[in-house]
């Protein structure tokens, strides 16, 4: 475990958990690979309705969405979990290859608080979870 992920595990007393919303199988099994093995609790979502469905019932610390998804896009996740008053206050990372010059602002528009392209370190992935997660809980 991380030094960051161990402090902020002694203060909250329980792990963080992170809903991480991919349809690449690999990438997503990669990701829940790393941030476990970092003292996370992993959740998955392949899909943009199984996100917004598993927001509402997991009630993740952070959720860490690709934009390209099946059924919904990411930026339409954000927005329908913006609009629930029990899960706006859940951070939002965007970790996309939507490269276009407007992805920025296209997700801080639909509620994202980081925008990361692909590919990303997964260390500085990690390193935004637990900076939301830490203004989160201060909510």
């Amino acid at each position: 475990m991380t030094q960051l992920a161990a402090s902020v595990s002694t203060a909250r007393q329980e792990p963080l958990i992170v809903l991480i919303v991919e349809d690449d199988d690999d990438t997503r099994e990669m990701y829940r690979w790393y941030l476990s093995r970092c003292g996370l609790v992993v959740e998955e979502a392949r899909s943009g309705p199984e996100a917004i469905a598993k927001t509402r019932i997991v009630r993740p610390d952070v959720v860490v969405a690709d934009i390209t998804l099946p059924g919904v896009d990411g930026f339409e996740v954000c927005r329908a979990v913006r609009r629930d008053p029990a899960t706006a206050p859940i951070p939002f990372i965007a970790l996309t290859g939507y490269s276009r010059p407007d992805g920025p602002e296209k997700a801080r528009r639909a509620g994202f608080d980081v925008f990361l392209l692909k590919p990303t370190p997964l260390s500085r992935v990690l390193v935004e979870i637990f900076r939301l997660a830490r203004r989160s809980a201060c909510i």
